[in-house]
Order: structure tokens, then sequence, then C-alpha cells
């Protein structure tokens, strides 16, 4: 009996906190998404740093393709050499 009121306590505690864990998840400052009218170059290969710029925030992404802005997403990772993508911020982050 002592056991079982030990479980149903601890799996109370358990399923609480993972409750307000998910209340509190925060949205997302900035996002950056892909398209023809968010990608500032047409890219079609994998060795090339270009930006991209939402709401007036830029990134820079190296070694990523958008096909020629034919894609919503985009692609990184050579097959003939090794290489390493990027993504970073060219605009400042104005909160914290």
């Amino acid at each position: 009996m002592k056991r079982t009121l030990l479980l149903k306590s601890v799996l109370s505690i358990l399923l609480l906190g993972m409750g307000v864990n998910a209340w509190s998840a925060e949205t997302p400052y900035k996002t950056l998404t892909f398209s023809a009218s968010t990608n500032g170059d047409q890219i079609g290969s994998y060795t090339k740093t270009w930006t991209a710029t939402v709401d007036g925030f830029t990134w820079s992404l190296a070694n990523f393709n958008n096909n020629n802005n034919n894609w919503n997403y985009v692609k990184c990772g050579r097959k003939d050499n090794a290489s390493v993508a990027t993504i970073t911020t060219n605009s400042p982050i104005d909160e914290a």
C-alpha cells in the first residue's frame, strides 16, 4: 500500500513538472525561413557563402545550397569533399 502511494505521488509530481515545463516554453525571437523572397542569392553549389534576410534580420549561410531559389529549404553536405556548413547572424541581436 505504501509503495503504491509513493509511486502515485512520484508520478503526479513528474506529470505536474512536465506540464509546467510545456507551458513555459519560449517563443522564438527570430525565425529564419527560406524562399526566393528571403534568399539573398541563387546558389546552386555547396561551396559558397550567401545571405538570407527575414524582417530586416540577416543571416550568412556558408556551404548551403538553395537550388537557385527553387527550394523553400536548404541543404548542406558535399558528397565529394568534407566541408563545414555554418549559419551566423549578420544583424546585431537587440534583445536578450
